[in-house]
């Protein structure tokens, strides 16, 4: 998801030891169980920029996301599918900021 959020920003992604800055992402989810009828899930998406030689943090980001649905798996999968979403959306405005100190 990551990778093709930052391509779709207009970013080359670089592996190795060359690569200028490491981009992290994660996506903490919690289940919170079926709620009048519906299935609710929860989680905290981060993306945090650090510069690869000092290891200086140069920003972090994080959304919360939330989503349901009468069927257990397809509340998961809206969870991933909102997840990508808001990466394609968010991820070009957020590391521009990083890069102007926002």
């Amino acid at each position: 998801m990551l990778s093709a959020a930052l391509s779709q920003a207009g970013f080359v992604p670089e592996a190795g030891a060359a690569a200028p800055y490491v981009l992290f992402g994660s996506l903490q989810l919690d289940d919170l169980g079926m709620i009048d009828g519906w299935y609710w899930m929860r989680g905290t998406l981060e993306v945090q920029l650090t510069e690869a030689a000092s290891g200086k943090v140069r920003g972090n980001k994080r959304w919360e996301i939330k989503t349901s649905s009468p069927q257990k798996a397809t509340a998961q999968r809206r969870t991933l599918d909102e997840a990508d979403a808001t990466l394609k959306r968010e991820l070009r405005p957020t590391l521009l900021g990083f890069a102007v100190g926002n």
